[in-house]
């Protein structure tokens, strides 16, 4: 392999290895991923790697998700997202899908069924106003693993895992090679080039974009986003709460799809953590 197509692949592993992480709050990560009989996959705790490869695994055509889970990694969330449309897999939400699970796992399903007392709860992601404040703190500090930026469990963060600090030194090392600066990789026609914060947000936003548009091009793309701006921005902010839902017919207003009530009947209000999120109206 050239030294340029190896330059190449350590800067996707940086952008992998910044992963957007909703902390454990409401669950131990002692859960997992099984297949019934009646073809329900249940995937219950955080989006990572691992579950979502069990995941794929168990997957047979036909399947049903049903899904409790706080969020997690930013990356896997959209893989996660995207398998889900291309399959045209049916969701459950069971009691909660917070952060990448409600960015890209939920908006992603062509059926998205609501339990009595689910609730779906954004807080933010790429496009997020401190995003890239967070990203380019993570890269100029050098901070060790599990280092996080951003207030966890308020808003989408940044936090440094073991696979980021293993492709920086790479990175690094294949640097001092090619006689770049730390800055700086060698593209593919031989030329050094920044590979800057921002260059990486851009790619992240790109995706989420790539992902809202393959899955309905007339869907709102700012979902994620709008119980952190305007009216909302100071309650977001205050950071009393773990994130905002909206609405029904808000939701429909957004071009969001596919979505039925279990029993008929949604009351959010009897979910434990419905004190703890806030409602955006548009």
């Amino acid at each position: 392999m050239s030294p340029a197509v190896k330059t190449s692949l350590f800067f996707i592993a940086l952008l992998v290895g910044l992963t957007w992480a909703f902390s454990f709050l409401f669950e131990a990560d002692t859960t997992g991923v099984s297949r019934n009989e009646n073809g329900e996959i249940k995937y219950y705790g955080p989006i990572d790697n691992g579950r979502f490869e069990e995941f794929k695994r168990l997957y047979q055509r036909g399947d049903r998700l049903l899904i409790r889970s706080t969020g997690g990694d930013l990356n896997v969330g959209m893989a996660f997202g995207r398998f889900i449309h291309e399959n045209r897999i049916p969701l459950e939400v069971v009691d909660f899908c917070i952060s990448s699970c409600a960015n890209y796992v939920f908006l992603s399903a062509p059926v998205k069924t609501l339990s009595r007392h689910a609730l779906v709860v954004f807080h933010g992601g790429p496009k997020q106003k401190n995003f890239l404040d967070q990203m380019e703190r993570a890269y100029a500090e050098d901070a060790p693993v599990g280092t996080s930026y951003g207030v966890e469990n308020y808003e989408a963060v940044v936090t440094i895992s073991e696979d980021y600090r293993q492709a920086r030194y790479a990175l690094r090392s294949a640097n001092q090679r090619n006689e770049c600066p730390e800055d700086q990789i060698r593209n593919f026609d031989g030329r050094c080039v920044p590979y800057s914060a921002q260059q990486r947000l851009n790619f992240l936003i790109k995706m989420e974009e790539m992902l809202y548009d393959s899955v309905d091009p007339f869907m709102d793309k700012n979902i994620p986003y709008y119980g952190q701006l305007h009216d909302y921005e100071s309650t977001y902010q205050s950071y009393r709460y773990f994130g905002f839902y909206y609405g029904i017919d808000t939701l429909e207003k957004l071009n969001v799809s596919g979505i039925e009530l279990k029993d008929g009947v949604w009351e959010p209000e009897r979910n434990p953590l419905f004190d703890d999120v806030y409602l955006v109206e548009l």
